[in-house]
């Protein structure tokens, strides 16, 4: 289980217990729904659903379904020193021999920006990351160039947005720390919104990595 003491790689180890547990349980459930979606004669629909796995942990699983298909995602919510914080799991190079599983933390100050930046005025943070993940299912990633440490920059195109943040490839974590609406992007980060999503030469853009900030990129 979850706690909030556990430090990123115990975090990491934890939700990969469940890892294969979610995918059956998402892939059988998908099926479902979309069975009921077609009886329904429905054009496409967004359902969610609780799910406790035997390590007691309580995730939320996304479906989004039309006739063609079905869009899985997952996420827990959980506690940190700060807050509330979610969790859910990123592939890199999937499908690839190479292929690894990420976790990504969302932390308070993330939600926080999202609810204030997006005018939600919502009063609980559950709230607000319910509807943060139901309106951003798809999203691009932009990296910087890693550092000696194997840390460095990372940006995520969302819907309605950008968030900024860490990638620590030793305990294969990113920590989203930030978020940025669409609204009010500068000139400098909506260029590279569009870079990331064309994906464009990465020569086109420097990012320039601020040492003092490396002590706070993983907590």
């Amino acid at each position: 289980m979850i706690v909030p003491t556990m430090k990123a790689g115990e975090v990491y180890a934890e939700v990969m217990r469940d890892f294969q547990i979610l995918c059956k349980k998402a892939y059988i459930t998908g099926i479902h729904f979309q069975k009921e979606l077609l009886r329904k004669k429905l054009q496409h629909e967004m359902r969610c659903l609780k799910f406790k796995t035997p390590y007691h942990n309580e995730w939320d699983l996304l479906f989004r379904l039309n006739a063609a298909g079905i869009d899985r995602a997952f996420y827990i919510k959980s506690l940190d020193r700060f807050g509330t914080v979610a969790y859910n799991i990123q592939f890199r190079n999937e499908g690839k021999e190479n292929e690894e599983k990420f976790l990504i933390k969302y932390n308070t100050h993330f939600f926080n920006r999202y609810n204030e930046r997006m005018n939600l005025h919502f009063n609980e943070t559950a709230q607000v990351i319910k509807h943060f993940f139901r309106n951003n299912f798809d999203f691009d990633i932009g990296e910087s160039q890693l550092i000696e440490d194997g840390t460095g920059y990372i940006h995520f195109i969302f819907k309605e947005g950008m968030g900024i943040g860490w990638q620590e490839d030793a305990t294969k974590t990113i920590h989203i720390k930030t978020f940025i609406s669409n609204k009010t992007l500068n000139g400098k980060l909506l260029s590279l919104a569009e870079h990331i999503k064309d994906g464009d030469d990465d020569d086109e853009f420097k990012i320039t990595i601020r040492r003092e900030n490396i002590k706070n990129k993983i907590i």
